[in-house]
């Protein structure tokens, strides 16, 4: 009886599970999918549209440490080493700015010959001009650059400009400053190495045009804040060798605030340099008297803001405007005219800046008309 009963449960539970799956069966089957929407089509890209692969960001900049060795005698300042009338093979050693001190000792290598050691504390300035031969190695330099080093803990580091140096022994040559543009030099403004943005914006000065000034005059005069005084001088010459009226402002403001005493003579330097601008009639010039500039010109001039100044003169054809100012009620005036005219070598001034030399009642003037004669006298 009870296997009956058992018998009778397993056939009701098969019956009431194929009921059920049959149930399961036709509720899948009345639920239709939906058809799937129409996917536009999608039109085949040109030749010539794919997007470029990415290429490697360029490398940023590191420090150029000189391939020689120029000597580690204590010293501290500026130092320049320029070719006399950029000449092969001739060379003169001279300070660049008031109050320097220079010594250049050379030690005899072999009879008859004898070769500059170059002293220099950290910190020091090397700037070399024209063609430059040491012995141990060369430096070439184009007509009117500059190629500057500045002393570091691991030798004499490439801070800006444009030129070669070749190594005596190995004949190796290393090309600096080719591949600085304004872009490159605008992104050195941001690196934490203060030679590299001292050298940055020492080439933006150098590099930018007018087209430029939008973008780079602003950068430089937030780097005459900058903590590092090497940093501030660099910026400050930057300015000056742009020499618009964009950059008189900052410059003035940046003299004013600073302490350090050599870089608040780079700002009278760049503001002579602004000064030759106004004096010459350039486009764009600081709004200036007369003067006004002349003053500024005499405040900050240097040796090599003199030459600067000079090599403006001549590219702007300027040497005849400027003689009528050594006629000027203004002694300010006639002594910088007197000085452009000499860095010029504008020849045709020669017997006037004569008479200035001899007869003018101003001393500066005087001394500024003789030192133009000079340069015009063979």
């Amino acid at each position: 009886m009870l296997t009956r009963w058992v018998r009778g449960v397993v056939v009701v539970s098969l019956i009431v599970l194929t009921a059920t799956g049959q149930l399961a069966v036709a509720a899948k089957a009345k639920r239709k999918k939906k058809p799937a929407a129409a996917q536009p089509a999608v039109a085949a890209k040109p030749k010539g549209t794919e997007p470029a692969p990415k290429t490697a960001k360029t490398p940023r900049e590191v420090r150029a440490v000189l391939p020689f060795d120029l000597g580690d005698a204590a010293f501290g300042g500026g130092i320049s080493i320029v070719g006399a009338d950029d000449s092969p093979g001739a060379s003169q050693v001279r300070a660049e700015r008031p109050g320097e001190q220079l010594w250049i000792p050379f030690s005899i290598t072999s009879p008859g010959m004898s070769t500059p050691t170059i002293p220099g504390a950290v910190g020091s300035e090397l700037r070399f001009g024209g063609q430059i031969d040491m012995g141990t190695a060369g430096v070439s330099v184009a007509h009117g650059g500059r190629l500057c080093f500045r002393k570091a803990k691991e030798g004499w580091v490439y801070v800006c400009g444009q030129g070669q140096v070749r190594v005596t022994d190995t004949g190796k040559v290393t090309n600096l400053g080719a591949a600085r543009t304004v872009g490159s030099c605008l992104d050195l403004l941001s690196s934490p190495d203060a030679i590299l943005r001292e050298g940055g914006a020492r080439d933006l000065g150098r590099l930018a045009t007018a087209a430029d000034v939008p973008r780079v005059v602003p950068r430089l005069a937030e780097l005459l804040r900058d903590s590092d005084e090497y940093v501030r001088s660099g910026a400050a010459e930057a300015l000056g060798l742009i020499g618009r009226q964009e950059c008189l402002s900052p410059l003035r403001a940046g003299k004013a605030k600073e302490q350090d005493w050599p870089a608040k003579g780079y700002f009278s330097e760049a503001l002579a340099l602004c000064a030759v601008n106004a004096l010459i009639g350039a486009a764009n010039a600081p709004q200036l008297t007369g003067p006004e500039a002349a003053r500024l010109f005499n405040e900050g001039e240097t040796g090599w803001a003199t030459e600067t100044a000079g090599r403006r003169v001549i590219a702007a054809g300027a040497a005849a405007a400027l003689m009528p100012k050594l006629s000027s009620a203004d002694p300010q005036e006639r002594a910088a005219a007197a000085v452009l005219l000499g860095a010029a070598r504008y020849v045709p001034a020669k017997d006037a800046l004569k008479r200035l030399w001899q007869s003018d009642p101003d001393e500066n003037v005087r001394s500024a008309a003789t030192r133009a004669f000079n340069r015009l006298v063979p």
